[in-house]
């Protein structure tokens, strides 16, 4: 079976900036099981690839898998906006919707390229990290000793669950380095974190506002991993700071996350809140076409 694919850059300004993807083209009909999608997925070994499966209905509905080297996931950031640029531009369309397994993604696209209404179902655990929790897992002395005593936890779906790491400058940032093992999920909301799934570490720096927009400066590390744009991590970290600061109505964020990897990625965010809830979520931002090509299946 040949597959048409393209490797694109999400979240870049600039060739060689943003966070890798690959996306396969899966045609009407194709029997291409999920089994086989986990085998390429780990073949490209990106952070994740997404199979795009053609529609012939004339609806601008789009059916997207998502999966990393290892397993599939309900929802990821890039990926999201990676397949809303792919798909604008294939198809020159403004709107349309995937559908991932986290549930319909509505999305528009224009001059400041793909914005998606994400699905999310936002919670914030009851129980906070402390130091000692990022020591047991391996982070170095240097992070570890400025980490705040209470480190909030956030789902913004159920499956991808993030630690918010605030840090008080861009120094205390570049001390940040890959544990040795994942964070315990152990005490944490079961139904959001269950037992062996993965926690996330993402670390923020917060930066002066321009005009409305919130400035963040961000990191987000897994056990040996650090990621250039996570948008999943940008959409909790963003829903969290929005009910903290008991925010009403829409708050604008920029984050730019994947400096000190020299893959620059810049990740706008739209909250819509009303008291003690967030409504809407939407992501944002660019993709570029780094190569294209056909795989054999």
């Amino acid at each position: 079976m040949e597959l048409k694919f393209e490797v694109v850059d999400v979240f870049a300004r600039a060739p060689f900036e943003g966070n890798p993807l690959a996306i396969v083209q899966v045609p009407k009909g194709a029997n291409l099981d999920q089994q086989t999608k986990q085998k390429i997925a780990k073949e490209f070994n990106l952070s994740e690839t997404v199979f795009i499966h053609d529609n012939d209905d004339g609806s601008n509905q789009w059916t997207v898998d998502i999966f990393t080297p290892f397993s599939e996931l309900p929802f990821a950031g890039h990926p999201t906006i990676g397949s809303v640029c792919f798909l604008s531009e294939k198809n020159s369309i403004t709107s349309g919707t995937l559908n991932i397994k986290a549930g319909p993604i509505p999305f528009t696209y224009g001059p400041n390229g793909g914005l998606a209404s994400i699905a999310h179902d936002v919670h914030i655990h009851d129980k906070v990290l402390s130091p000692s929790d990022f020591e047991q897992a391996g982070f170095s002395p240097e992070i570890v000793k400025v980490i705040p005593e209470r480190v909030p936890v956030v789902s913004i779906v159920k499956g991808m669950t993030f630690a918010q790491v605030k840090l008080q400058s861009l120094e205390e940032l570049a001390l940040v380095k890959c544990p040795r093992e994942d964070l315990s999920p152990r005490g944490l909301n079961a139904s959001y974190c269950p037992e062996g799934s993965l926690v996330g570490a993402y670390f923020y720096v917060e930066q002066p506002s321009e005009g409305e927009v919130k400035k963040l400066r961000t990191r987000m590390v897994i056990s040996d991993f650090e990621d250039p744009a996570t948008g999943s991590a940008a959409s909790a970290l963003t829903s969290y700071l929005t009910l903290a600061s008991g925010a009403s109505g829409k708050t604008k964020f920029q984050l730019l996350q994947g400096v000190e990897m020299g893959r620059a990625s810049y990740i706008n965010i739209e909250t819509t809140a009303e008291p003690s809830k967030i409504t809407v979520v939407e992501l944002g931002g660019h993709s570029r076409k780094f190569s294209s090509g056909t795989l054999l299946a």
